[in-house]
């Protein structure tokens, strides 16, 4: 029985290792939102469990897929929860050597577990400094330009986010990268080789991680010679390997049009303007000082401490990806025709399909015929 399980294994992995995606190399006849269209025909993505945007801090360049729908953003969170804190301190309205609420650490440390070692502790902690969860939700808002309308009402009851808000968010902090220098190290520095690390390993990537009950996402400036901004967001798949070559898919596009000359300049807006929509909300006083360091086991700034509930109001277990019903979608053109764009996208998809179906099909067969060449002998000396 255990040579069995064995053989079982090696196939599974075998089967596993021909069935990867492999990012295309060239791009002479592929757009960007025809390889993304074979990305997800290959692991299965669809509006339920994925959402992606994309942006090209040189060309402008965008790509977003379901970039509105508000889902679970695990640790993401803390990307503009420590924006927040930093420029806080800068304006002089906080001392980051001052003992921090009832951590028993500097600010300084609590930005260090929060985003290196992605302490959930120290982090709900900030999220306390408020007192009050809609002003902290707030101040996470103001860094996108995201219309107010647009905003999911359970975005100001609990810890969910969208990969536009995530996006915007990037923006921000890639073009005021000199003011969060200490930030940007820290999430260079966490956790090598996992999420956006695991695909892309030949560039710096300066990432905010998160994992909770299924869903896995990550955010990131990934260090291209064209420096890109990547946010995924992924629930009930396999999110880390989803990741990890979504990441790389980007980054493979990106240098291909970088190695043909077809990236276009930096368009003349600027896109390092202040979003329409900020609020400025003012922060309590006296609240960053206590007497005396509170010893907690918990928070031993030697261990990282794992993934866990990330807000006051998490979502339940179960709970799929939140639809947004306020949110505008674009009305869908049937002229009952495809255009000639449209049909060679449909065909390249469904190509992707038909490849990847017969994949399955072939591993099945492989799978079942090891399994009976295995189990006919097994049987017949039980038999004798």
């Amino acid at each position: 029985m255990r040579k069995i399980l064995i053989l079982v294994l090696i196939v599974a992995v075998l089967c596993g290792a021909v069935c990867a995606y492999e990012s295309p190399k060239d791009f002479s006849e592929l757009s960007l939102e025809q390889a993304m269209d074979e990305f997800m025909a290959h692991y299965q993505l669809t509006e339920n469990n994925f959402c992606i945007s994309f942006y090209n801090t040189v060309t402008g360049e965008s790509y977003d897929f379901n970039e509105n729908k508000f889902a679970m953003a695990a640790s993401t969170y803390k990307l503009p929860l420590n924006m927040c804190f930093y420029e806080m301190e800068q304006a002089g309205e906080i001392d980051p050597n001052a003992l921090f609420l009832w951590t028993g650490m500097t600010l300084s440390e609590v930005h260090r577990q929060s985003v290196l070692f992605s302490n959930n502790e120290v982090s709900e902690a900030m999220t306390g400094y408020w007192n009050n969860y809609y002003i902290y939700k707030e101040n996470m808002r103001k860094y996108s330009s995201m219309p107010v309308e647009e905003i999911h009402p359970d975005f100001y009851l609990t810890n969910v986010s969208c990969t536009r808000l995530m996006i915007d968010t990037l923006k921000y902090l890639y073009d005021n990268s000199d003011r969060f220098e200490e930030l940007i190290g820290y999430m260079k520095d966490a956790v090598p080789g996992q999420y956006f690390k695991a695909g892309v390993q030949e560039y710096e990537i300066a990432h905010k991680y998160g994992a909770i009950d299924g869903f896995v996402n990550d955010v990131a400036i990934i260090y291209t010679p064209q420096p890109i901004l990547l946010a995924v967001y992924t629930q009930g798949i396999y999110g880390e390997g989803v990741c990890a070559q979504a990441a790389r898919l980007v980054t493979d596009y990106t240098l291909w049009q970088i190695e043909h000359g077809d990236a276009a300049e930096l368009p003349e807006e600027a896109d390092d303007a202040e979003p329409e929509d900020a609020v400025e909300v003012s922060a309590p006083t006296d609240l960053t000082e206590q007497e005396a360091p509170v010893e907690s086991e918990e928070l031993s700034v030697e261990e990282p401490v794992q993934e866990g509930p990330e807000a006051a109001l998490p979502l339940d277990e179960t709970e799929e990806l939140i639809e947004d019903p306020e949110t505008p979608v674009e009305d869908e053109v049937d002229d009952g025709e495809l255009t000639p764009e449209e049909a060679l996208r449909e065909q390249q998809v469904a190509a992707a399909r038909k490849k990847r179906d017969a994949k399955i099909v072939w591993t099945v067969i492989g799978v079942a015929s090891v399994l009976l060449l295995v189990a006919i002998p097994v049987a017949m000396r039980r038999r004798y």
